[in-house]
């Protein structure tokens, strides 16, 4: 019996993809990648947003906790974050450029804030602002003892803003 051995050889004069080819494939990676970024970015706004929403909803009920626990309510995020057991879990950090002692909390691109303010006949107020705005978050939010939580564009929300459907 005789063997046979078969080559398999590509035809003469195509080693390869052509300049041409690549480049086709590399301009359609680069129009489905233009498309698909923003749409991410948008998305991934949304979601710091969204948890901006979650984590002032449990500020507010961890204060309403508090006012029962210690008959008075936290003066900072400090107060509900380092209590033991905590009431809330976020990332504690202190702001000296607000003032010696100014505790917010950072959490999903937001820095969070909660405590007296002075434009409000309220015993506390909790914000939420984005760290860098357009790019972690667009709105700012805030929560009043009420429940109600409205939102602003840009600057400190106030009680004649939007509130959060």
């Amino acid at each position: 019996m005789e063997s046979h051995t078969f080559s398999v050889q590509p035809p003469p004069g195509r080693g390869g993809f052509t300049l041409i080819e690549l480049m086709i494939v590399v301009a359609i990676i680069a129009i489905l990648a233009a498309v698909a970024i923003p749409s991410l970015l948008r998305s991934k706004i949304a979601a710091n947003e969204t948890s901006a929403i979650s984590t002032l909803r449990a500020i507010a009920s961890s204060q309403e906790q508090y006012k029962i626990e210690q008959a008075a309510y936290a003066p900072s995020v400090f107060n509900l974050a380092k209590a033991s057991p905590p009431y809330i879990a976020i990332t504690l950090k202190l702001r000296l450029d607000k003032g010696p002692d100014f505790w917010v909390g950072n959490k999903s691109g937001y820095e969070f804030w909660t405590g007296k303010d002075s434009k409000y006949a309220f015993p506390w107020v909790a914000y939420a602002f984005p760290l860098t705005p357009a790019k972690t978050g667009n709105r700012a939010f805030t929560i009043l003892p009420d429940g109600v939580m409205r939102f602003n564009y840009g600057t400190d929300p106030s009680t004649t803003d939007s509130p959060v459907p």
